[in-house]
């Protein structure tokens, strides 16, 4: 035990003594016990209080803020349960809404200015040795701990997927519904340096119980709820937002932002994306993943495509455009709906965990293509599937979903399993057939 803390626990069980001693000396024959376990609980909470008081504080730097001698505004978390001040960089308080002043930050040499006095928390850099103050305890134990985004935050990556490697790398997703908002986070945890995120949709209350966000966000554009969650992870990640579907966001826009280290990935709720993509994976010679679900989440289905590879195409694979059809539910790929799709599809999606697993299945696949490249890197799904890939979350009838037929007869399907097959390239294929020239349908 501290000795301040042994010496008031001495003074206060004293205290409650004398208290005791005096009342029986009064001559009053009778001692009151209630009164007397009330001065122990008293003096045991005091003491309470105080070793409150005496545990220490912790505030967490940003290492870069110590190479910099950083002046200035200082804004995080503080959580008074575990007394952490948790100081973060400018690029996450950029995003986020719900960082808090926390002090200043400010060289020795200009103390003059007189800061000190007018924060909660100062900082003052003598060389790049910290040293603290609170100004409501000037006499507080502090602890310093100096963090790193870029290492501390992916230190568990190491020998899997290089941090700096990743960082080179970028991904656009079009839909931010519930496969693409998880798959897109995965990708930031993986250390990816660059997003482009579309998607025109408003997250509601029924989005709740199967994505990312939570009740706080309902009314907010989904790719602006992402753009915070990904911060959050890797504050230097870099996230550009649109409003829009990804064939609607002007082409000069992408131009600007996508390079060759790319890979997009078609997460919205309709085939249509999936088309849209592939155009757009030609036009950039960069992969393209196509992901999402099957009725009820039952089935995950994956399709993965390379140009200039001679590869087979999406048309190849799923047929000429449709556009947004609603009515092929049974063999159709399905993320989210919403209520009004609903009444269309008389069908019900699946649970979030169902979803999460083919959404997962495409970030590894997405970091497999966007790696396989680099020296050393071991793909984890690439020498294990082929071209288009279908996941068995669980079983269900075959009317509910015709894919069942792909895993056995009824009662020998297992969840957890997939089945992988080649796609046939359709040498008349109105996109990428060598009798036909590709259209450029939705970019000119």
């Amino acid at each position: 035990m501290d000795n301040r803390a042994e010496k008031i626990m001495q003074v206060a069980m004293v205290s409650a003594e004398a208290e005791s001693v005096n009342r029986t000396s009064s001559g009053d024959n009778f001692v009151d016990n209630t009164e007397e376990n009330s001065a122990f609980e008293e003096a045991f909470s005091d003491f309470e209080k105080m070793q409150e008081i005496l545990r220490p504080y912790t505030v967490m730097i940003p290492e870069d803020y110590r190479k910099q001698r950083y002046e200035g505004e200082l804004k995080g978390y503080y959580h008074p349960e575990t007394k952490i001040y948790n100081i973060v960089p400018e690029e996450l308080y950029s995003v986020r809404t719900d960082v808090k002043a926390l002090g200043a930050a400010i060289r020795k040499e200009h103390m003059e200015r007189g800061i000190v006095d007018k924060f909660d928390i100062s900082i003052i850099w003598n060389d790049d040795q910290a040293e603290i103050s609170m100004r409501d305890n000037a006499v507080a134990e502090i602890h310093i701990e100096f963090y790193s985004c870029q290492q501390d935050a992916f230190s568990r990556n190491a020998g899997i997927v290089e941090k700096d490697r990743m960082t080179a790398k970028q991904a656009i997703i079009s839909g931010i519904g519930s496969g693409g908002f998880k798959a897109g986070l995965e990708l930031v945890r993986a250390g990816i340096g660059l997003l482009i995120v579309a998607d025109d949709d408003i997250f509601a209350y029924h989005n709740v119980c199967r994505h990312e966000c939570g009740i706080h966000d309902v009314g907010r554009y989904k790719v602006d709820c992402f753009a915070e969650r990904a911060a959050d992870i890797n504050p230097y990640c870099k996230v550009y937002t649109f409003r829009d579907l990804i064939q609607h966001v002007d082409p000069a826009e992408l131009d600007k932002l996508i390079g060759k280290d790319s890979i997009i990935l078609s997460c919205a709720d309709n085939r249509h994306c999936g088309y849209v993509c592939n155009e757009l994976a030609d036009r950039y010679h960069i992969p393209m993943v196509d992901a999402g679900c099957g009725p009820k989440a039952s089935t995950g289905e994956i399709f993965y495509y390379k140009p200039d590879s001679g590869m087979a195409c999406y048309t190849c694979a799923y047929g000429e455009d449709k556009g947004v059809d609603y009515s092929n539910q049974a063999v159709r790929r399905r993320f989210y709906a919403t209520e009004r799709e609903l009444e269309k599809l008389h069908s019900q999606p699946g649970m979030y965990l169902d979803i999460q697993l083919t959404a997962i299945f495409e970030a590894k696949l997405a970091i497999d293509l966007l790696m396989e490249n680099e020296k050393d890197y071991e793909p984890k799904l690439l020498p294990y599937i082929n071209q288009c890939t279908v996941l068995l979350n669980y079983p269900v009838v075959q009317e509910v979903n015709p894919y069942m037929h792909l895993f056995g007869k009824e009662g020998e399907r297992r969840p957890l399993t997939w089945r992988s097959g080649p796609v046939q390239k359709n040498e008349s294929c109105p996109c990428c057939g060598v009798k036909h020239k590709k259209s450029g349908r939705y970019h000119t």
